[in-house]
């Protein structure tokens, strides 16, 4: 199985980039289909960020979703359980990198990124993050980068743990 290619990455913005605000409503209803647990997880997030913030992580959960499942069909399903073991990796990460020695920071933080096997999707993630202005120490900006960085991952476990034959339906 290979990561998802930079090609794929771009194909996926330009496609994000071109819908109307009714075909994203329609993408997003597919997302509820395909993956309620992800979208009531992101939606969850409107009682800790604001509403135009929330838009950019919905953006992005739909950039994520759309670079993963594609046109196929038969992605499996992410479950609650899943996004909960994301996110107790993901802080187990941070935890790591805080405990890290001031002069070992930057190789903690190069180590957890090298360990993420879709880092095409990863970079562009967090350009996405930086370019408007949500990567910081707010708590919005924590609360956003700890729930991207979970969707991500719960994907990238779901794709990476599927039998390759569940993958190519």
């Amino acid at each position: 199985m290979e990561a998802i290619s930079q090609d794929r990455v771009v194909e996926v913005i330009r496609k994000l980039n071109a819908m109307s605000f009714a075909e994203k409503e329609q993408a997003v209803d597919r997302l509820h289909q395909s993956q309620p647990h992800v979208l009531a997880y992101a939606l969850g997030l409107k009682h800790d960020i604001s509403l135009p913030v929330l838009d950019h992580v919905l953006h992005l959960v739909l950039f994520i979703h759309e670079a993963f499942q594609g046109d196929r069909n038969g992605f499996p399903q992410i479950s609650l359980d899943a996004l909960t073991a994301s996110l107790l990796k993901h802080a187990e990460m941070l935890n790591f990198i805080d405990s890290a020695p001031e002069g070992m920071r930057e190789d903690s933080i190069a180590l957890t990124v090298h360990a993420q096997k879709e880092r095409n999707v990863l970079a562009w993630t967090v350009g996405y993050l930086q370019d408007h202005g949500l990567i910081g120490e707010s708590d919005e900006q924590t609360q956003v980068i700890c729930a991207v960085k979970t969707i991500l991952d719960a994907y990238t476990r779901a794709k990476w743990q599927a039998p390759k034959e569940e993958l190519e339906r």
